[in-house]
């Protein structure tokens, strides 16, 4: 019985990790400046892989990614609860439920290094059968640094609005005093 329990329990390992290394991998091409594909999932957690490694970018690139779903009335559809870049979550800009059927759009954006293979996991349920659709962008120029923000006229008029504000009341309390 202890034999029976043990390849059982191998099994199990075995197909868990069989599972687990199932990662759809999402398939770029060049337009331009700019590396993109499209992909798509039902799974109520679908897994993807990016590997750049082998398009010979040097250097951080940017990357851009967004997820769309539309849930119909009739039910169909893909409502997704979660997303991550390689551990970075997806921010929602909407996920909203209506009379008329509900809407997600999630997006992620960011900086990576341009050698290796990242993750993409959705999650969520779907609908009767549906499915979310994503999309992903990689720039093929390195990124570089944002400049530092260069204040505006109008930040300095209202500094200098509010120092002399500060002056003259120090000034009326020493007057005071």
């Amino acid at each position: 019985m202890n034999a029976f329990v043990k390849t059982a329990a191998a099994l199990a390992v075995a197909l868990v990790s069989g599972l687990a290394s199932a990662a759809t991998p999402i398939t770029l091409t060049l337009n331009g400046s700019t590396y993109s594909g499209t992909f798509t999932g039902d799974e109520a957690s679908s897994e993807f892989t990016l590997d750049l490694s082998a398009l010979g970018l040097s250097g951080p690139v940017y990357i851009g990614t967004s997820l769309l779903t539309a849930n119909s009335l009739m039910g169909s559809g893909y409502d997704i609860s979660g997303a991550t870049f390689d551990g970075n979550a997806f921010t929602p800009a909407i996920d909203a439920t209506t009379q008329f059927g509900s809407v997600d759009y999630w997006y992620y954006t960011g900086p990576v290094s341009s050698s290796g293979t990242y993750t993409l996991v959705v999650d969520g349920a779907s609908l009767n059968n549906g499915s979310f659709t994503g999309s992903i962008a990689v720039s093929a120029s390195p990124i570089t640094p944002p400049l530092a923000p260069v204040p505006e006229p109008e930040s300095y008029a209202m500094m200098l609005a509010g120092l002399g504000a500060i002056g003259l009341l120090a000034r009326r309390r020493r007057m005071a005093d």
